[in-house]
């Protein structure tokens, strides 16, 4: 079994981009919404289907949330018998990311 939690700069990601589309429309916070629960679901089912991203640190994978271009990174760890699968951000596509923009605030 698989566990996933979303580190605090994640929610706050998720929910900034949530905010925003509800300026312009409430489908686009329902597809996001969906997009990001299958993301889940996805991650709950394979932990290790992203993209390895070695270069933002140990561990980091990324997966594509298309329409919305946003990539989800998160780590996948094993916990005894089950997976602990950590959400660390949402950013957009556009943006130039670097291990510093994954590490936990100080």
């Amino acid at each position: 079994m698989t566990r996933v939690s979303l580190a605090p700069k994640a929610r706050e990601d998720l929910r900034d981009a949530l905010e925003y589309l509800s300026l312009f429309t409430d489908a686009a916070v329902t597809s996001l919404s969906d997009q990001f629960d299958d993301a889940i679901t996805r991650l709950i089912q394979f932990s290790e289907s992203g993209s390895p991203r070695p270069e933002l640190g140990r561990g980091v994978r990324m997966l594509v949330l298309d329409s919305f271009r946003l990539n989800l990174y998160y780590v996948a760890r094993p916990h005894g018998r089950r997976t602990h699968v950590t959400v660390i951000r949402l950013i957009r596509q556009e943006r130039d990311v670097g291990a510093s923009d994954l590490a936990p605030p100080r």
